[in-house]
């Protein structure tokens, strides 16, 4: 309130239901922050004061609801009935950037659309898709430039922007819906509100399309078409107004199934002639024929009587052959844009006309082309470590590519029990599964040391995640360096960074590379360069993994012992593509550097869908995105808690009476927001927190290039037409080749236990092509060429006040 910000809140509601009683509750100290503990208060004073509608304008970007405590106890309490509205956030058209109390199912996610001009999104407010990749925000209302009261001048008003601002004219509008029809369920209150909103909103200015349903949701409310509603409608398999498929690993044709029910509510004893049709966002969504979104029935008589039902069945089938390569991904420049997002989105609404009205419900998918592979070796021959080939019998039965990259296992870990009561870490925990290694000869900077990892967990993005290799350089069991991945909560960088930090000197510095993690994936690639971590070529060094979520870094924090790794790797092996329908006999490994295996090492690590360029980043089925091959006698650990999140469903999904369309609101809006009077002091613009601008910066590192040798592998060719080729990146060149046998030195005795692994290998020469294996093609080899580049994510938290009203 010390910047009149509840004020603005305040009178944002007001002039959408201006007789609606007020109560409203700080929960913000002076120095900016928003204690859990004070929310809770809040929300139960607003429960003993009999508040039907409850705002709350604040929020914290890249964070899981489903980890944070405030989150499901807010969820909880819209579960149970009570209208509960929360901006998207002020953190621009990043995707998954909006978390917090805005993922919650139930809740009402608003975000905020222009107000000069009109019909466009605003272009701070917060994308989605929420933390279950479900449609998030569910709505959106007004929330750029507009004239509030402001606080301490009388009667004058001041110009603000910010999704704060959006939130409480839902709250209106839901109040206005509830006092219609106070029988009405919370849940029936936001449906009647998705199902009438205005769905014409462009993305910007400049361009003339519609804006993605996981930046818009529903669309812009529309009270007037709401309060007119002679029908509503839901997901039943969702719950929900509204049709979220996820994340969807494609790997085969599919069909998803959904069923929407809808509602008469007109009390004219009229029959409604209702039919159904498709509206993609993008025609070139359908055009694609990547899905095709068929009903049964198509075109129905909904009965005459108030609450007449009927079922419709929903199929989305989709085509793994239409759709496409993954284009997502956390790290390089390309991490983070909502370009690459929208090209795997497939969304619209499926909308019911009836005469000249008509409702929606938006629908929601990712789509992307995925690999599925097996192997048929389940055991490492000790000797075929010494190999140049390793017999693996690898297939790919996906539809995408298998984008593969080879690393000696240095790690396993159990899969760690979740709390039944979930932690307030904000995020899920970054636990590790498979860790991997190897090294990569660059002539600028001496070996780019490689560190593999696979969570049990898969995440959405790096953006709250720190993977850390501690790393000790001269054998006294205490880092010297740490090298990382940063996320947006540190240095204003972007997970897109790898950094080290010299543990003397204490400054992070630009590893000039950018970690390799495809969203809603989980596997990831940090590396450095070996003469930036001091590290002298043909020795051995120890080093430590330990990983960390964010914004609360004290829990969720998974780590190892120390084990020792030498420079170069004992094995190196191409980048190898393989084909749809393809088989991989053998695995070209190029060992042998060093006669003596590492008696701790367990084995080999496969990532099948590793980073290509940016429009193929690489994309497998969740089974099979790593696979370990270990040793005899090492025991590959199980899976002991899958991880499906959910957050409860609504308790009641009671709908208007037969009065519905014979009530009217007694306190309609009689003031517009741009009436009111303005000060001098009118022109200056108050922000709704910090704005999250998607720029370079000072602070984004330079890109590494470098000039590499390279040697071609010629492949049979079997397919009709030859394989696409990849171009050339700033990412370290992926190749094989032979290192002098160099001295092993092993430190510290440790124990082969949960992360006891000593490691060694040979790595080689570099290439800038990759050996494509086509369909129907059984062979091996091959190198590569990848690159990095860096971009810069500024975000900050929104800091807001509550208010809360009845």
């Amino acid at each position: 309130q010390r910047s009149g910000h509840g004020t603005m809140v305040a009178s944002a509601i007001l002039a959408v239901a201006p007789d609606v009683e007020l109560i409203a509750a700080k929960v913000c100290n002076r120095a900016g922050s928003c204690p859990d503990f004070a929310v809770m208060d809040a929300l139960d004073f607003a429960y003993q004061q009999g508040a039907n509608v409850i705002n709350i304008s604040l929020g914290q970007p890249f964070t899981n609801g489903f980890y944070n405590m405030l989150a499901r106890i807010i969820e909880e309490a819209a579960k149970m009935g009570t209208i509960i509205t929360v901006p998207s956030g002020n953190y621009g058209n990043t995707p998954f950037i909006s978390g917090g109390m805005a993922d919650g199912e139930n809740v009402i996610t608003v975000g905020a659309t222009s107000t000069s001009p009109y019909g466009r999104m605003a272009s701070f407010s917060a994308r989605g898709p929420g933390v279950l990749n479900n449609i998030k925000p569910d709505i959106c209302a007004p929330g750029d430039t507009m004239v509030l009261a402001n606080a301490g001048s009388g009667v004058n008003g001041i110009s603000a922007r910010g999704t704060s601002f959006a939130s409480p004219l839902v709250a209106a509008a839901a109040a206005l819906i509830q006092q219609k029809c106070p029988e009405c369920s919370s849940f029936a209150v936001k449906s009647i509100l998705m199902n009438n909103a205005r769905r014409s909103i462009k993305e910007n200015k400049y361009i003339y399309l519609n804006a993605p349903v996981s930046w818009v949701g529903s669309g812009e409310v529309d009270l007037n078409r709401a309060v007119d509603a002679s029908f509503w409608a839901f997901s039943i398999e969702d719950t929900q107004p509204k049709i979220a498929l996820g994340a969807v690993d494609v790997s085969s044709d599919m069909v998803i199934k959904r069923n929407i029910l809808i509602t008469n509510i007109s009390s004219k004893q009229k029959s409604q002639r209702i039919k159904l049709e498709t509206v993609f966002r993008d025609s070139n969504d359908q055009g694609s024929n990547a899905m095709k979104i068929s009903f049964q029935p198509e075109e129905f008589v909904l009965g005459p009587n108030c609450r007449s039902t009927q079922s419709v069945a929903v199929e989305f089938q989709i085509s793994a052959q239409n759709v496409p390569s993954n284009h997502m991904t956390s790290g390089g420049i390309d991490g983070n844009d909502p370009r690459n997002l929208n090209k795997n989105e497939f969304d619209g609404w499926i909308v019911m006309k009836m005469d000249e009205t008509e409702a929606s419900i938006p629908f929601h998918s990712i789509l992307r082309k995925a690999a599925d592979v097996s192997v048929g070796l389940k055991e490492l021959p000790v000797q075929q470590i010494f190999s140049p080939k390793v017999n693996i019998d690898l297939t790919n039965h996906g539809a995408g590519i298998a984008q593969l990259e080879i690393f000696e296992l240095l790690a396993t870990s159990e899969d760690d029990m979740e709390p039944v009561h979930r932690t307030s870490s904000l995020s899920p925990p970054a636990d590790f599964r498979y860790i991997g290694y190897r090294t990569i000869p660059e002539a600028s900077c001496g070996y780019v040391l490689e560190f593999a990892f696979q969570l049990w967990e898969r995440r959405q993005t790096l953006a709250n995640t720190e993977l850390r290799v501690l790393i000790d350089t001269d054998g006294d069991m205490q880092h010297d360096f740490v090298l990382t991945n940063r996320g947006p909560r540190h240095n204003r960088a972007t997970a897109s960074e790898c950094r080290i930090q010299n543990v003397d000197g204490g400054s992070w510095e630009c590893a000039n590379f950018a970690p390799d993690h495809s969203t809603n994936s989980g596997t990831a690639i940090i590396r450095a360069c070996s003469d930036d971590l001091g590290i002298n070529r043909f020795s051995s060094v120890g080093v430590q993994f330990t990983s960390a979520t964010y914004p609360r870094i004290s829990q969720n924090v998974d780590n190892t012992p120390y084990v020792t790794v030498s420079i170069p790797s004992v094995i190196s092996s191409p980048s190898i593509n393989v084909y749809p329908g393809a088989s991989l006999a053998n695995l070209p490994i190029h060992g042998g550097a060093n006669p003596v295996r590492n008696p701790f090492a367990k084995g080999l690590m496969i990532l099948t869908n590793s980073y290509r360029n940016k429009e193929n980043t690489g994309a497998a089925t969740q089974a099979s995105e790593a696979i370990a091959i270990p040793f005899p006698g090492v025991t590959i650990p199980t899976e002991r808690t899958q991880d499906r999140l959910s957050f409860s469903r609504a308790l009641s999904v009671v709908g208007p009476s037969c009065g519905w369309d014979a009530t009217s609101s007694t306190c309609g809006a009689t003031r517009r927001l741009d009436r009111l009077p303005l000060s001098e002091d009118g022109a200056r613009v108050v922000n709704d927190g910090t704005f999250h601008n998607r720029v370079l910066s000072g602070d984004t590192c330079p890109e590494k290039r470098v000039q590499r040798e390279y040697q071609d592998i010629s492949v049979p060719t079997m397919a009709p037409t030859p394989p696409p080729t990849y171009p050339p990146t700033s990412r370290p060149t992926r190749a094989p080749s032979f290192a002098p046998i160099f001295p092993h030195k092993n430190r510290g005795e440790g124990k082969d236990g949960d992360y006891e692994n000593d490691v060694g290998s040979a790595a080689g020469i570099d290439s800038d092509e990759r050996p494509e294996i086509p369909p129907g093609d059984t062979s091996s080899g091959g190198f590569s060429t990848r690159e990095f580049s860096l971009f810069l994510v500024v975000s900050q938290a929104l800091f807001v006040c509550v208010v809360l009203f009845r």
